[in-house]
């Protein structure tokens, strides 16, 4: 889905010798997952996301990446809004599918938790029926990155 990890996407820890591999869709996993749920349940207001853990290269330990979700906008986009000082945003977005992973995969853990899921309640989500998968990402000429790996020494 054009994001850039290592080892994303496979896992056999915690898996007793077998792998554990991400939905081939994982947008459409959660988006089936939250029909079903919403039926059931006879929810309105409800989002499905489903998670993998990355590491940010020069930080320890991992963190909660969303590989796919449904039912809620996954960016929370500032530009053209007001700061608190009355400047206009020009660039601030929050990744809210992100930033939920983030809080999910952190009450689930990494361990001997066994805590396959999380309910996170209340969260600063704007509720909709369809998401754009696209919405996450960003034109390589656009990522701040990119001059940093511009410079790397090339390999032969």
């Amino acid at each position: 889905d054009g994001m850039v990890m290592a080892t994303a996407g496979i896992d056999e820890s915690n898996a007793d010798g077998k792998l554990i591999l991400l939905p081939r869709d994982s947008f459409r996993t959660a988006m089936d997952l939250r029909k079903k749920l919403q039926k059931k349940y006879r929810v309105k207001h409800l989002g499905i996301l489903i998670t993998d853990s990355r590491t940010i290269p020069l930080r320890a330990g991992v963190c909660g990446v969303a590989v796919g979700y449904a039912g809620f906008r996954g960016i929370r986009d500032y530009r053209g809004t007001r700061d608190l000082f009355g400047r206009p945003f020009h660039f601030s977005r929050t990744n809210v599918a992100d930033a939920l992973a983030t809080a999910a995969v952190l009450v689930m853990g990494e361990g001997d938790e066994r805590q396959p899921l999380a309910l996170i309640t209340r969260a600063p989500v704007e509720f909709c029926k369809r998401v754009d998968k696209s919405e996450l990402h960003i034109d390589i000429k656009d990522d701040m990155y990119r001059p940093l790996f511009q410079r790397l020494p090339r390999r032969r």
